[in-house]
């Protein structure tokens, strides 16, 4: 079935192609798809939820980030098909400015319900499990790092490191975690790396 990508705006409100941005060029194809999920009335209906949502929230100041420069630090890297997808409806998925601007406000909508301080909240609660005693944390899939966040504050003696292969996400993260000097925000291949055993550290 062929769904027309401008379709999309009538969805929403707005037009998805502006929203993705032009540094990572969107192919059509995300548009496509996401114009055919929003014929099915859960997923839109979800969607839907989460955006109205999203403008209640507190979410970092990224005006006077200067992301050409930031993302002229990054060598390009070649992404496997799987990291392409537009993911959670966001046209580019995490290849996008908007999906790394958004993600707090998103995450802060989505857990609304389920903890007093939202996700934020959330991430505090799974800091808390980390062994008070470990001197290093890495966090492989980090996004915006949030999650690395709260592990730095809780463990400020850890060298806690998130890294995400999305330079977008890594460089919201390092502004808006900015101010924790035992984390740092990197970025590596999403490509699994070769795995020989298993090491369990007490």
């Amino acid at each position: 079935m062929s769904h027309d990508p401008d379709s999309r705006r009538d969805a929403v409100g707005f037009d998805m192609r502006t929203l993705a941005g032009t540094r990572w060029p969107v192919p059509d194809w995300h548009l496509e798809t996401i114009a055919g999920e929003m014929q099915c009335d859960a997923p839109k209906d979800r969607m839907m939820r989460v955006v109205r949502r999203m403008g209640d929230q507190a979410a970092p100041d990224f005006s006077d980030l200067d992301w050409d420069a930031e993302l002229a630090r990054f060598a390009p890297i070649e992404f496997p098909s799987y990291y392409t997808q537009p993911f959670h409806s966001v046209p580019g998925g995490y290849l996008s400015e908007a999906a790394a601007i958004g993600d707090r406000a998103a995450l802060e909508a989505i857990y609304e319900d389920a903890h007093p301080r939202r996700s934020l909240g959330v991430r505090d609660e799974l800091a808390s499990l980390v062994p008070a005693h470990s001197r290093g944390v890495v966090d492989l899939g980090a996004g915006t790092g949030d999650g690395a966040a709260a592990i730095a504050r809780r463990l400020p003696e850890a060298r806690v490191t998130a890294i995400d292969a999305s330079p977008f996400m890594v460089i919201a993260g390092r502004h808006q975690n900015r101010g924790l000097p035992t984390s740092r925000w990197s970025r590596a291949s999403p490509r699994p790396p070769a795995c020989p055993r298993a090491v369990r550290t007490r």
